[in-house]
């Protein structure tokens, strides 16, 4: 597992921890500045899992199990109505196979209610107090994401916590 900052915008640091992201083939995790945030206590009590239903999502799940099962509170949540997801996908089997690892999740869906999901994403965080998020990161080709921006790409800029990303 590799420890990170965020990256500079500008410059050559974002194409370091991209790099670490993408090619690595292990978790990364991502901390946030906190220069303009109080301490926060580095108890690991509430996790967020953002899922929606990729392979990046199933590898950032299954890379966590290990501090999922620490955490008093785990909360999956999908953001619908931003992409096409099947909302009702949002299955039992993720529960059982959590519940087969001693880990007790709420699993949610949460309207994009018009928003990117990067920012339903740190909205949802914020607003359940988690003290990590992990989630997938999915690649697009760099203009895409330049055009576009992503979830990936608005964690990557601004983690309001720490991030686990798996790709």
């Amino acid at each position: 597992m590799t420890f990170l900052a965020p990256p500079d915008p500008i410059g050559l640091d974002e194409l370091y921890t991209e790099g670490v992201i993408f090619g690595s083939g292990r978790p990364t995790i991502l901390l946030p500045t906190l220069a303009s945030q109080k301490p926060k206590s580095a108890a690991l009590d509430t996790i967020a899992v953002a899922w929606d239903f990729s392979r990046s999502a199933a590898r950032a799940l299954a890379d966590s199990i290990p501090i999922l099962s620490k955490a008093k509170s785990v909360r999956v949540f999908t953001i619908v109505n931003e992409k096409s997801i099947a909302a009702e996908r949002l299955s039992e089997g993720l529960e059982q196979h959590l519940r087969i690892h001693g880990i007790d999740t709420t699993l949610e869906r949460v309207d994009a209610d018009g928003r990117a999901a990067g920012k339903a994403i740190e909205d949802y965080v914020i607003g359940n107090h988690a003290d990590m998020l992990v989630m997938g990161a999915f690649g697009h080709s760099r203009l895409v994401e330049f055009v576009l921006g992503g979830a990936t790409r608005s964690i990557l800029r601004h983690p309001p916590v720490p991030v686990l990303f798996s790709y």
